[in-house]
């Protein structure tokens, strides 16, 4: 059993950070991620209906972007959870359907819960 923080640091550790999808269970409307700051106690939780999780660790982030108090944004400094499908769903026709066809609707729904420990 691979955790995802074993994962990350693998990705940060052994490929210089990560563009890794995650594959949410179900697909219903359900949590897809939940993210704890031990420092602070910030805690994010996202549920969605989509059926994925991109992870971005801000890999190639040089320092020439400035954020609070003009601290540089350096690698693996920030990361993005990004709610979507599956990389290369076209090519799958064992993931979820991607394509839109006339007359259909698209619905995509994200909710991001901030809270405190």
């Amino acid at each position: 059993f691979i955790t995802v923080a074993d994962r990350w640091l693998y990705c940060v550790n052994q490929l210089g950070g990560s563009t890794t999808p995650w594959a949410v269970p179900d697909m219903n409307y359900r949590a897809a991620a939940k993210v704890l700051d031990p420092q602070s106690g910030r805690i994010l939780e996202i549920f969605t209906t989509e059926p994925g999780v991109q992870l971005y660790t801000s890999n190639w982030f040089d320092g020439t972007l400035k954020g609070k108090c003009g601290k540089p944004h350096t690698s693996h400094t920030a990361f993005c959870l990004e709610t979507q499908h599956y990389p290369d769903s076209m090519n799958h026709p064992e993931f979820p359907d991607v394509i839109l066809r006339p007359g259909e609707q698209y619905k995509s729904e994200t909710i991001w819960k901030f809270s405190n420990q």
